[in-house]
């Protein structure tokens, strides 16, 4: 394929975005510290007054927190009560559906007889959960 097959300067359409870089700090990302690169292409900080600080110095007021007894609450009885107070059995069952869906959509065209694609069996969400609570 040549370069006259494909001329996309006269068909593509350039945007440029502009930006306002002040004199001051041009100067100071064109030194001799800087990478080699164009002075006009340089990334700068822009030039933004410091921020308003609200109220005089010293006037933090801390956020009330109300004083309260200390609870510990006890854990589930069972290791998978624990699991399922966070992970929800309709999500478990998503996990089963597709890995059930994957193994035999993953490859094109025919397998070897050794492969172990013949040896898949489907899993279930109890399967899941018996695999990661205990």
């Amino acid at each position: 394929m040549s370069s006259s097959d494909s001329d996309a300067s006269d068909t593509s359409v350039r945007s440029c975005i502009v930006v306002e870089v002040s004199p001051e700090d041009l100067t100071t990302a064109c030194n001799t510290d800087c990478t080699p690169e164009r002075c006009d292409a340089a990334t700068v900080r822009p030039y933004e007054p410091p921020a308003t600080e609200h109220g005089p110095p010293g006037s933090f007021r801390p956020f009330n927190v109300p004083v309260r007894a200390q609870e510990v609450q006890g854990l589930p009885a069972s290791p998978l009560d624990l699991f399922l107070q966070y992970i929800p059995q309709s999500l478990v069952e998503q996990w089963a559906q597709w890995t059930n869906a994957a193994p035999l959509s993953s490859k094109e065209g025919p397998w070897p007889r050794t492969s172990t694609v013949y040896k898949w069996r489907k899993t279930s969400a109890d399967e899941i959960i018996n695999l990661l609570v205990n």
